[in-house]
């Protein structure tokens, strides 16, 4: 338990060297932050994440492969299937969400002869390190996740029999099945007959005469205004910044961050200070120019869940401490100990913390769903409460 994003820079700075050594971040923000404070150590650090461009982390991935004494920090796009060559090390920065997740990137080191598969948490607050207990001891009994198949593509094939309608104005019935059919050959036909015959009901698609289709009211009312633009994408994300040094694509940046009216504004990326010189808001670019001060790193992300399983392994680990499975350092033995006596661990029952200013922190131990879920329902009973 290192308790700061800082002190691990200094402890992954200090450990193993001369290793190769691969650090996983769950945020873009804490890979930038912990990837800028290795460089400034003076170690060999490279940066990987989904918002670098695709050169950048070609040229990261491709360079740690070729060295040994090094420090690549990934967030989640190096858990599997990118080759970066043998690994000393895996170090964790506080942890992953599931147990699944942890022996992927576990499973990532120890592919050599004689190696062994290893894992160093670095935890830098209550939150992470109560993680790190739960999904550790919950792996150390052998239980992982089930695996979940992936839901079938419905809404695209529902997406694609639209824009086949859009771009051929009139068309057959049968011309735009045989042609979803050999888009989606993995998909049953009858079901791909429903979802067109779907859409024709609910006015997606019209039949201007028997046998013909072509765009329907209800999708030019939603998407015709905008020259039917979101219907074109399969796929949407974040509205994000191109960020440019002179010809070369550095990666992606949240507008969010650049806002305000500070004379200078500096970014983070690919572990290196920028200075945004310019923005194109209409071609969304952002020219950028090294910097020799501290830049910021900022993307805006929903909060990760955690299930009820974790969440009760957490309540075990207060309860009766960790198994022999996992080694804890003294400082997380003694955060450990102290969280024991600070938290309420009773079982089959809600612990309640007492805070400040008469406020109170409920520990349910349920995990996020259900969480929410009580949540609902304490607000629809507090409004009942009211009106009554």
């Amino acid at each position: 338990h290192v308790w700061s994003l800082e002190n691990a820079a200094v402890v992954i700075s200090r450990l193993h060297r001369g290793e190769k050594r691969l650090v996983f971040c769950d945020s873009r923000a804490a890979c930038e932050r912990l990837g800028s404070a290795l460089m400034s150590a003076g170690i060999r650090t490279f940066v990987s994440h989904a918002s670098l461009s695709m050169a950048e982390r070609k040229a990261a991935e491709q360079a740690f492969a070729e060295e040994r004494d090094c420090v690549i920090v990934a967030t989640s796009t190096l858990e599997l299937g990118i080759d970066v060559g043998d690994l000393d090390r895996v170090i964790q920065i506080d942890s992953p969400s599931t147990v699944s997740s942890f022996l992927q990137r576990m499973g990532r080191a120890g592919r050599r002869a004689g190696a062994m598969r290893n894992c160093l948490f670095l935890t830098t607050g209550t939150r992470g390190f109560l993680q790190a207990l739960g999904v550790t001891r919950l792996w150390s009994t052998g239980w992982v996740e089930a695996v979940t198949p992936a839901p079938l593509p419905w809404n695209v094939v529902a997406q694609q029999s639209l824009l086949i309608s859009l771009e051929k104005g009139l068309c057959t019935r049968v011309e735009i099945l045989r042609t979803l059919r050999a888009c989606f050959p993995e998909l049953d036909e009858a079901g791909i007959e429903d979802c067109v015959q779907t859409l024709l009901d609910r006015g997606y698609l019209a039949a201007p005469e028997a046998g013909v289709l072509q765009i329907g009211p209800e999708a030019e009312n939603i998407f015709g205004r905008a020259h039917y633009r979101d219907l074109l994408a399969t796929f949407s994300g974040s509205d994000l910044l191109l960020g440019k040094f002179g010809v070369h694509e550095i990666g992606y940046l949240d507008p969010s961050g650049l806002v305000g009216e500070e004379a200078e504004r500096r970014v983070l990326l690919a572990g290196r200070s920028w200075s945004v010189v310019s923005i194109d808001w209409r071609r969304r670019t952002a020219a950028l120019e090294p910097s020799d001060q501290q830049g910021q790193a900022r993307w805006i992300g929903g909060a990760g869940s955690l299930s009820c399983e974790i969440a009760e392994s957490i309540r075990l680990a207060l309860r009766e401490g960790m198994l022999d499975a996992t080694r804890l350092s003294k400082r997380a033995t003694q955060a450990l100990l102290e969280l024991q006596d600070e938290l309420p661990t009773a079982e089959a029952s809600f612990g309640q913390q007492e805070l400040a200013n008469g406020r109170f922190r409920v520990w349910t131990f349920l995990g996020t769903r259900r969480n929410r879920r009580l949540l609902i329902d304490y607000r629809s009973q507090g409004a009942r409460q009211c009106d009554s």
